[in-house]
């Protein structure tokens, strides 16, 4: 008897199992294939000098891709002050320079930095990188996107105060500005201009598609 029952309750099991690997099987027949393919754009990037001009008087001054002749080389003295890059108007403490407004996007991915030419007392030059529009005249009403960052104050000409990795757009019709303000103690001297030995400049990291 109990061979018997043994045997029904094998038989009991082989079905199950059967039943279910016919199951598994009509489920996998519902299964359908799609291929889509798939194309991914990786834009690329470019390093791009932005060289400062226009005359000390002018705020902001322009800056832009290198002409095709010199200007004469530019000076002005900073003095101390407390204030940030945006939130400094007195002339004597701070000076600006900014792009014309571009008719595309102008996308920033990758390393900016200032490079300031620097006379007179050491001292670090501190800078900040804004997005403002066409009309803004304040810095304190534009986007700040980099900044306030500092060199290393050593006297080294041309010395950089790096921003780190930039990610965002100045969308068309905007304008990338910076600006540079004097956190120290002692006052200094920058000067700028298209000179091959004056040659202050913002560089970037420019995406291009």
């Amino acid at each position: 008897m109990r061979r018997l029952l043994l045997f029904a309750a094998i038989l009991g099991l082989l079905g199950l199992s059967s039943a279910f690997a016919a199951s598994f099987s009509v489920q996998s027949e519902d299964i359908k294939s799609f291929s889509t393919s798939v194309s991914i754009s990786v834009p690329t990037t470019t390093s791009v000098a932005y060289f400062l001009s226009s005359a000390d008087s002018i705020l902001p001054g322009v800056m832009g891709p290198n002409p095709a002749t010199d200007s004469a080389v530019k000076s002005k003295a900073i003095d101390p002050g407390t204030l940030s890059s945006e939130l400094q108007t007195d002339p004597t403490k701070h000076h600006s320079w900014q792009t014309s407004p571009g008719a595309v996007d102008l996308v920033l991915s990758g390393p900016a930095a200032l490079r300031i030419y620097q006379t007179g007392s050491v001292g670090p030059a501190t800078a900040g990188l804004f997005v403002c529009t066409t009309a803004t005249a304040a810095t304190s009403a534009c986007t700040r996107i980099a900044g306030d960052a500092s060199s290393a104050g050593t006297g080294v000409p041309l010395e950089p105060i790096p921003f780190g990795n930039l990610n965002t757009t100045v969308p068309a019709g905007s304008t990338l500005r910076v600006v540079v303000v004097n956190l120290g103690t002692k006052k200094w001297n920058i000067q700028w201009g298209y000179k091959s030995n004056r040659e202050s400049r913002l560089d970037l990291t420019v995406a291009t598609p």
